[in-house]
């Protein structure tokens, strides 16, 4: 254990995103600059050359690129890293230097730093296709944890059920400082996404502070193969509960066959649990809405920026057991409810009887688009902010739940999974047969 104390420590702004939110599959292109690959033999490995297009776009005609050029060049040429020692010889540097294709890219990623947006990030190639392959599935490699920025620091949103991290014991709200003992002042998100990932099998060590301890704890995690899960349902005697724990494009389809198995349960009362939900593809929050309320009804609103608002409604009528039965519905909410979770249970208690039960949701009203960029690159953008039906905004602050549950011997930030130590659970069954 590190004996820093917590009153020592500065906190910090971490630059990055958490994919909440998502449009995905845009099919929108951009003016701007692309690169090609050009084999050169100086300094004896391959360069990547930009391409600057002879004439700027005219909205670019202000913009002189001639010292972002020199300063490159400069460096190119002139730069000495550090020597190192190798068999008593000093071995040759400059040939660890980024290749000119690694360069624009942390030129590019210094420009959507410069908009101080916390949910905006450039994902070169690889990235990219590993983080489109995360958001659309659901599927992926490492120690099973949602992390954020949270008030200025690296954060653990939730740890996912039956995973490397759940099994860890890695909490919401856990502030996570280090990362194998390097700090994570001024890594964005996805830097710390990219060090905390690795091969399968291979351990990572997480400097945590967490509220209660003065003191950094590090807790070793071993990497694997995550497969989220999404969405489950059970019947608790005379109370139907699903789960969601997040929303891709496998969602739709087993939330549907929940509700199937709620329409033949013959029972008029359901729990919807969004607890540690961290949101993802937008569309579906509108999909599971539409099993509650009437057709073409607004589920949420969106601000581009110009004032005027664009509708998101449902496209298919509500089923008829939920107009017949009237069901009371319940939902659970917590600190890490996020983005399209949010969205669902804002919609749901406006539109039905659905009462917010919990603590107050994390707070992110913000939507991203992931829009493709040369070479394979994606730029994830926010494009929009979106608002819940009476138009209300819930970014940072959260929506506030209708019943907050009080318990010295319950954690409001952990997940319970266990269901006989679910006490949230137990206190949720009472008040909806009550």
């Amino acid at each position: 254990m590190h004996k820093t104390k917590l009153s020592t420590l500065i906190v910090f702004l971490i630059s990055g995103a958490f994919f909440m939110g998502i449009f995905v599959g845009s099919n929108n292109t951009r003016d701007g600059f692309g690169t090609k690959n050009i084999s050169v033999q100086d300094k004896k490995f391959e360069r990547y050359s930009p391409i600057i297009r002879k004439d700027l776009p005219s909205d670019f005609k202000d913009v002189n690129f001639n010292e972002f050029f020199e300063v490159w060049r400069t460096i190119e040429e002139h730069y000495v890293p550090k020597p190192e020692l190798v068999d008593s010889k000093i071995s040759k540097t400059k040939e660890k230097l980024p290749t000119r294709e690694e360069v624009l890219w942390n030129s590019i990623r210094g420009i959507t730093h410069s908009i101080e947006d916390p949910y905006t990030v450039f994902l070169p190639p690889v990235e990219s296709v590993e983080f489109n392959k995360e958001i659309v599935t659901g599927d992926i490699e490492g120690i099973g944890v949602y992390i954020g920025n949270r008030n200025g620091a690296l954060t653990v949103i939730s740890p996912i059920k039956n995973t490397p991290a759940y099994r860890a014991g890695l909490k919401s709200r856990d502030v996570i400082v280090e990362i194998d003992g390097k700090t994570t002042k001024d890594l964005s998100v996805y830097e710390a996404s990219k060090l905390i990932r690795g091969e399968v099998d291979t351990a990572v060590v997480l400097g945590i502070l967490r509220k209660g301890n003065d003191e950094i704890i590090d807790i070793s995690v071993k990497r694997g193969v995550i497969q989220t899960p999404n969405v489950e349902y059970k019947t608790t005697d005379d109370v139907f509960i699903i789960t969601i724990s997040t929303f891709n494009e496998k969602t739709p389809r087993l939330f549907s066959k929940a509700m199937r198995e709620f329409y033949s349960s013959n029972t008029d009362k359901l729990i919807i649990d969004l607890r540690n939900n961290p949101g993802g593809i937008l569309d579906v929050a509108v999909f599971i809405s539409s099993f509650f309320v009437k057709k073409e009804t607004p589920i949420l609103y969106q601000y581009d920026g110009d004032g005027s608002l664009l509708t998101y409604a449902t496209k298919k009528s509500r089923n008829k057991y939920i107009d017949e039965v009237n069901p009371k519905i319940f939902i659970l909410v917590n600190g890490a409810s996020a983005s399209a979770s949010e969205i669902l249970a804002g919609a749901l208690r406006h539109y039905t009887n659905a009462v917010l039960l919990g603590t107050n949701t994390f707070g992110k009203g913000s939507i991203q688009e992931l829009i493709p960029i040369a070479k394979n690159s994606t730029l994830k953008l926010t494009i929009a902010h979106w608002l819940l039906p009476d138009k209300s905004s819930i970014s940072d602050k959260g929506i506030e739940v209708d019943i907050e549950y009080e318990n010295p011997d319950y954690d409001n930030e952990i997940f319970h999974f266990d269901d006989e130590g679910d006490l949230l659970i137990e206190f949720a069954l009472k008040k909806i047969r009550g």
